[in-house]
């Protein structure tokens, strides 16, 4: 239904979905011919709400990078305070159908450009704290996606509250549990990391979950997506779905240089360091290798020996040896030179 009206040179088209703070329109620019856009109106619902939404115009004009919202205008000392922002013609990410499964590698680089802006906002201290899919729109002009709604954000160089007492911020499946009672003193970046976790996973999969449930044989990528190498994303994931605030990413900038690698590891296909994970064959691609062999002091190293392998200058090595179950490919592996021996555990 068409609803009628202007709020300056801003004429109403229709009415779009309210929000939780703003009644929303969809409006033309009436004053500027040369000006055919569409763009969406917000209009302040409760004036006891004016600080959250001077917020909302304050983070929206200290933002300015392509996968954030952009606020075109203001009038906060209006009888009806509005802002005008950016109109994305692509929807939100769930009515947009994202959430389908897009797989992990055009997942993971869609999600890049989603925390590009993240980042961005992070580097400018601000913490968007709700962060989900019906907060990411489609910008189809650039086709990539765009994050908004700051209505709800937290500035940590201030670390002012304007969050109802106790009131818990977004929604139940995304927000970080340290969030969920309105516990602002706890807010820090660390809290949108575990948000754009749960997002990316629901980006790759088109699955929701609460909390860590995503290493359960039932959400485990690794065999919902039949690929051993989804481990990559599952370590990923383990530094940003996490109840403990202090093990995750510091913020999304850090996030941002993971996905990266992340990506070159699955389109080059390189395999998950772990003894607990299959290893797809480099040679055939066909087998897995099985671990044959494990030499090290405390044991000995007969197993080596069984394969004419004589080890000399024994001391603190550690050997192991796999052979692939198709085409007996071998590959040998000194776990105590890596940075890190526990990932054999």
């Amino acid at each position: 239904m068409k609803a009628k009206g202007k709020y300056g040179k801003w004429e109403i088209v229709r009415s779009l979905p309210e929000g939780g703070q703003a009644h929303t329109f969809l409006v033309r620019n009436s004053e500027d011919s040369d000006d055919t856009g569409l763009y969406v109106l917000k209009r302040l619902k409760n004036p006891e709400r004016l600080g959250r939404f001077w917020r909302e115009i304050e983070i929206g004009l200290k933002l300015a990078h392509p996968n954030l919202i952009k606020v075109i205008n203001f009038d906060i000392v209006a009888q009806r305070p509005y802002l005008v922002c950016q109109y994305c013609e692509g929807g939100d990410l769930r009515s947009r159908g994202v959430g389908q499964g897009l797989g992990a590698i055009a997942g993971l680089k869609f999600f890049h450009s989603i925390c590009q802006g993240v980042a961005y906002a992070h580097q400018n201290g601000v913490v968007h704290r709700d962060l989900n899919p019906k907060n990411v729109f489609i910008d189809l002009k650039s086709n990539s996606p765009v994050v908004g709604d700051f209505g709800i954000c937290f500035l940590d160089q201030q670390g002012e509250r304007l969050t109802v007492t106790e009131e818990a911020v977004g929604p139940r499946l995304y927000i970080a549990p340290e969030l969920e009672d309105g516990r602002v003193e706890e807010v820090s970046q660390r809290s949108d990391v575990y948000s754009l976790g749960k997002l990316l996973y629901w980006i790759i999969t088109g699955t929701e979950f609460s909390r860590k449930k995503y290493r359960d044989a039932e959400f485990d990528l690794s065999q919902k997506l039949h690929d051993p190498r989804m481990e990559h994303v599952n370590r990923l994931l383990d530094k940003m779905i996490t109840t403990d605030p202090k093990a995750r990413f510091p913020s999304a900038v850090e996030v941002l240089s993971e996905i990266e690698e992340t990506i070159k590891m699955l389109e080059q296909g390189f395999n998950v360091v772990s003894g607990n994970v299959e290893q797809r064959c480099l040679y055939c691609g066909k087998g897995s290798y099985q671990l044959v062999a494990n030499g090290r002091p405390s044991t000995g190293f007969g197993d080596l020996e069984t394969f004419g392998i004589t080890v000399r200058g024994r001391g603190e090595m550690i050997w192991r040896v796999c052979i692939c179950n198709n085409c007996g490919n071998m590959q040998f592996f000194r776990p105590d030179r890596t940075h890190n021996p526990q990932i054999w555990d």
